[in-house]
């Protein structure tokens, strides 16, 4: 399921007591994300939109957990996102009417909980504080009665930032909208407890961890690949000499000038531009990570790529991930993990 959350602050300001008038504009701040549900499992990821340090990802599977939050490299934290639980507190449905969307006549449904809407139960606030929150949920199904979005709204006050000198603060505003996708049989969520660099491999002056049953398979050009033993995934590793004339440059635009070659090599290479640029950081290093959509072509059948690029000294980094798994979200917590194992030389 794909996610889009708007979370709207008031920007009120007050002088001795005294509102402002007019008021500045509210702030919005908006997160998208996505997140694979399976049965009581899920895997769950969200970035605030403009932000490339605020990421948070979940992942439960038969009763384990564990939780990440990123700003400036990951940690382990207690913030668990609960979107994708919170419409397990549905118990009945009220019809609202009907919606037009694509084309299609789409109904509509006030659900009825066993449980409060709490910002405690749907965002990263482990207990209710403040008042008692405000919350719905409304459900959007075809005519067959499949659901295929909901929309939660809340208010509350449980993040609000009280002044001193100040009245209280507006409770913040949140709505989220999660949209329903068809997740394909035998779709399994990664095992948290897992540990994929399980061996250490040093190629290119660079030392990064992978499952102990990969094998190195081939050398081609710059890169060496590595391949797992079931089903197709490989990860490459690969090293080039920053040309002389950018060694003086920033390090942000040195790293700019390596994503952007690396970039056009993998569009000439792909056929395709990379759907997703974001900035990452791994060994301690920043680096930008592009995610390609390859279709299928001739026996060829389609395939995520995944590639982070760094740069450190005179040398630019490149770490590749290829994967035919069926969401871009297992590949990239699984490449993921493998990039916490990165460490370049000095």
């Amino acid at each position: 399921m794909s996610i889009l959350m708007t979370e709207t602050v008031s920007s009120a300001v007050f002088i001795d007591g005294v509102a402002m008038s007019p008021a500045p504009p509210d702030i919005v701040v908006e997160y998208t994300g996505e997140a694979l549900v399976v049965g009581d499992d899920h895997l769950a990821r969200l970035k605030a939109d403009g932000e490339n340090d605020w990421v948070a990802e979940s992942i439960r599977r038969d009763g384990r957990s564990s939780r990440r939050f990123m700003a400036d490299g990951w940690a382990r934290s207690e913030f668990q996102p609960r979107l994708p639980d919170v419409l397990r507190t549905i118990e009945s449905l009220e019809p609202l009417g009907t919606i037009a969307l694509d084309g299609r006549t789409l109904l509509r449904y006030a659900a009825r909980t066993h449980a409060p809407i709490e910002l405690a139960n749907t965002w990263y606030v482990d207990e209710p504080r403040g008042d008692p929150d405000d919350g719905t949920i409304e459900i959007v199904a075809t005519a067959e009665g499949v659901p295929v979005a909901a929309i939660v709204t809340v208010t509350s006050d449980d993040m609000s930032i009280a002044i001193p000198g100040a009245p209280l603060p507006e409770p913040r505003k949140y709505r989220v909208e999660i949209d329903w996708e068809e997740v394909p049989s035998g779709t399994v969520v990664p095992d948290p407890s897992e540990e994929l660099a399980q061996m250490a491999v040093a190629e290119h002056d660079m030392t990064i961890g992978l499952p102990a049953d990969w094998r190195r398979e081939t050398v081609d050009g710059i890169w060496v690949w590595f391949e797992a033993p079931g089903p197709e995934a490989y990860v490459g590793v690969a090293r080039a000499e920053m040309p002389k004339g950018a060694r003086d440059d920033p390090p942000a635009e040195q790293l700019a000038a390596w994503s952007r070659a690396m970039i056009l090599g993998g569009h000439e290479a792909l056929g395709v531009e990379p759907a997703v640029v974001e900035t990452i950081r791994a060994g301690g290093v920043p680096g930008r990570l592009a995610t390609y959509h390859v279709p299928a072509k001739g026996d060829r059948r389609a395939y995520t790529q995944i590639e982070a690029m760094f740069v450190k000294g005179k040398w630019g980094y490149a770490v590749k991930w290829q994967s035919d798994a069926p969401f871009d979200l297992v590949a990239r917590y699984r490449f993921e993990r493998i990039l916490e194992s990165m460490q370049l030389s000095d």
